[in-house]
């Protein structure tokens, strides 16, 4: 904000004064003519936001909705301020961990473990408010869904490994679809250009 300062005005100390009672800051910036200063006003926005609505939309604090009219720097940012939160909240914290492709593929296959090879079999559901109102397939709750040795001519997907066939249901299959195509993009985001095209192993139907 305002224009560009030469290293003279912005150490004029009537500037300075009035930039620091305002909780503004002065920062060094480049131009085509070297280096010069700018004030401006120092504040964090979160990198993401939730949609929630009913039970959920009174739990979050009002800077985490994607919503929200405005947002407060000492609320928004990846961890959610103490004396921001809610009634029911004050020793929670939030910290968003990235994983990498790797690491995705591991977890869907263990998920995929406990569900067909498991002595008691565990399926991850999605049961939040917001995921059932944007399932609109409406076949099932769960993130991804397997059968062992089930196979069915109308499964969404059939693969054939180690001597046994693995299977998604077409009818029962949760959010196994949505969850393939987003894998499938993680997975080419990480391939070059210069990588030679391969022939698809796994098609959607």
């Amino acid at each position: 904000m305002g224009p560009l300062l030469t290293a003279a005005e912005a150490k004029d100390p009537l500037r300075l004064q009035v930039v620091t009672k305002d909780g503004l800051a002065m920062m060094e910036v480049s131009s085509p003519d070297g280096t010069g200063y700018r004030i401006v006003k120092p504040g964090v926005i979160a990198r993401f936001c939730f949609k929630a609505d009913g039970e959920a939309q009174e739990k979050l604090p009002k800077s985490l909705l994607c919503d929200a009219a405005s947002r407060q720097a000492a609320q928004a940012g990846q961890k959610i301020k103490a004396d921001a939160r809610p009634e029911g909240m004050r020793a929670t914290s939030l910290k968003v961990v990235t994983r990498s492709t790797s690491g995705v593929f591991n977890y869907l296959g263990n998920l995929i473990y406990q569900q067909v090879e498991s002595p008691t079999p565990y399926r991850l559901a999605l049961t939040s408010q917001e995921t059932r109102k944007n399932n609109y397939l409406r076949r099932g709750d769960n993130l991804i869904y397997v059968l062992k040795d089930q196979a069915r001519a109308d499964d969404l997907v059939q693969i054939e490994f180690d001597g046994a066939t693995y299977s998604i249901p077409a009818e029962n299959q949760g959010h196994s679809a949505l969850l393939m195509a987003i894998v499938s993009q993680v997975l080419n985001l990480n391939k070059s250009v210069n990588a030679i095209p391969a022939t698809s192993a796994i098609v959607v139907q």
